[in-house]
């Protein structure tokens, strides 16, 4: 049968067919990647802390270490802040600058808050500072700010006006009477050189003498002492005597120049004067014209004040953990505590920064002796909230008397009457 025939032809066909079927590529199979979806970078959630400072000269300085401390913590945004001295109110930040001399009244307004807690966090302990460092801070057994400095006052003289005249230099066996005996030497009133010349505002010289007479300025609760007492007179007819003899420059004179300016221009070849004054002398260009030397005895005694700046936290502060850690940065970082020792006001009170700086320029002008005088013969002032009103008054009162106006006896009677 023809169906026969063409079955086997019929196969093949279909065979073949089959054959270039199965040769055939397959399609390429479309896979479908599954892009991820970029993961974003969480921001970095700053805290402001706000520094508060009153002296131009830490400016630039602050600023380097407000760049190095936010490289290490980038969490952190330091807001530098500059405020008048005194003026605690319009300068209030997180951590703030503050002189000994505003630390009571800080303490007994609230404004502070204790920094002992914050200290051993931040590798700080009490013992890296001298205890009479840390009195001027300290209130009710607690400490309230971590000290940046201190300040003590020397002898600061002018070589040159001893070497012209032939006299010798001051040095640590002077007592009160070789000065005067110097001052006598030395002074040139027609010809505007004095022996000596004294801040008379700011009771620094008084505040010497009366302390190492034996006398007071306050007693023991910060209350104004009895300025009828004999040592104390003594301690200010020092200067008053002075005056009278021509040794040393009228209250009008002082009133244009002040005594480290007097120093510096050449009208008086010594002061009483302070281990911050240091700054002015290196930057003369006759800086090695001066020297410093202890304080002159009286009665056998060599005694200075001493005056100081520390950081505080605020008690009103959200951040003060951040804060703390801070000025604590200011206080122990290497490359800070370098560039702290080129601008201190004074001696740098942290134990370590204030030994690299003997070291490296304690002889400089023989700046040592402050830190010597700060650890054997000083003494504080009343952690008190109104010592700059007393101060301000008992210096107006003693002006009567270095002006010549009324006697001794008259001006303390004055200071009585205001406080006792």
């Amino acid at each position: 049968m023809r169906i026969k025939k063409f079955l086997p032809i019929l196969l093949t066909g279909i065979m073949l067919t089959g054959l270039v079927s199965c040769g055939k590529e397959p399609e390429p199979e479309v896979i479908m990647e599954e892009v991820p979806t970029p993961t974003p970078t969480p921001e970095i959630v700053k805290t402001k802390v706000t520094y508060s400072y009153f002296d131009d000269s830490m400016e630039g300085w602050l600023k380097k270490c407000e760049e190095a401390y936010e490289a290490k913590n980038e969490d952190i945004d330091i807001v530098l802040k500059k405020r008048d001295s005194g003026n605690l109110s319009a300068g209030q930040a997180d951590a703030f600058l503050v002189d000994s001399m505003e630390m009571g009244e800080c303490i007994e307004s609230g404004l502070v808050a204790p920094v002992d807690s914050y200290m051993s966090k931040a590798g700080l302990h009490r013992d890296d500072y001298s205890e009479v460092v840390l009195n001027m801070f300290i209130k009710g057994g607690d400490l309230f700010a971590l000290p940046e400095s201190y300040d003590t006052v020397g002898l600061w003289y002018n070589k040159t006006k001893f070497d012209a005249k032939g006299v010798s230099y001051p040095n640590a066996d002077t007592g009160w009477m070789n000065v005067v005996d110097i001052l006598g030497s030395l002074t040139d009133e027609a010809g505007g050189m004095y022996g000596m010349a004294v801040d008379y505002a700011n009771l620094t010289p008084v505040m010497v003498t009366i302390a190492q007479m034996g006398g007071s300025i306050y007693d023991e609760n910060g209350d104004v002492a009895d300025f009828g007492n004999s040592l104390t007179k003594a301690g200010i007819r020092c200067f008053v005597d002075l005056i009278d003899a021509g040794y040393i420059p009228s209250v009008a004179s002082m009133e244009e120049k002040n005594a480290i300016n007097k120093l510096m221009d050449g009208e008086a070849a010594m002061i009483y004067g302070w281990a911050s004054d240091y700054q002015a002398i290196k930057a003369s260009e006759n800086a090695a014209d001066y020297n410093c030397t202890y304080l002159p005895t009286l009665s056998g005694n060599r005694v200075t004040p001493m005056v100081g700046r520390a950081n505080c936290i605020s008690e009103s502060s959200n951040c003060k953990n951040e804060a703390f850690e801070w000025i604590a940065f200011l206080t122990k970082d290497a490359e800070a505590s370098k560039g702290f020792m080129e601008i201190c006001h004074g001696i740098p009170a942290y134990s370590k920064t204030e030994q690299a700086l003997l070291d490296n320029i304690g002889e400089a002008n023989n700046l040592f002796i402050f830190a010597e005088e700060a650890k054997d013969s000083s003494y504080i002032l009343p952690v008190i909230s109104d010592i700059k009103d007393k101060q301000a008054v008992i210096s107006q009162e003693l002006l009567s008397a270095f002006e010549l106006k009324n006697s001794v006896d008259e001006a303390c009677i004055e200071i009585c009457g205001k406080f006792n």
